[in-house]
């Protein structure tokens, strides 16, 4: 549901292309280049810094371009992760006017592509 909501959100602004699983998210960046990437921190089957990690391994770019969400910073590991990157972690709830300017800012040239995962 959270998802679909933020795609319907940003779809009406930007190119948007939602991954219900960072697998296939991984396999998507591998095809293509995204100004923003949404991704939660805890997901299943992999969680964000495996998924960071992964994207690190292949294009630090791209693994830059990673904006971390989470609804939990008070859980150690979710706050040690979050402390020893440099990525940007947006605190769920958040207001969706706050993401659209943050993708406002990200976007460069003429694609303007937001990314969820």
């Amino acid at each position: 549901m959270f998802l679909r909501m933020l795609h319907d959100t940003l779809a009406s602004d930007h190119y948007v292309q939602a991954c219900g699983r960072a697998a296939d998210a991984l396999v998507a960046l591998e095809r293509t280049t995204f100004d923003v990437v949404l991704c939660d921190v805890n997901m299943p089957e992999m969680d964000g810094p495996t998924f960071l990690a992964r994207v690190q391994a292949r294009s630090s770019e791209d693994a830059r371009r990673i904006v971390f969400m989470t609804g939990d910073r008070t859980h150690p590991l979710t706050a040690a992760f979050v402390d020893s990157i440099s990525n940007l972690c947006l605190d769920k709830p958040f207001d969706l006017d706050d993401v659209r300017a943050l993708i406002a800012r990200r976007v460069r040239g003429p694609a303007r592509i937001a990314r969820e995962v």
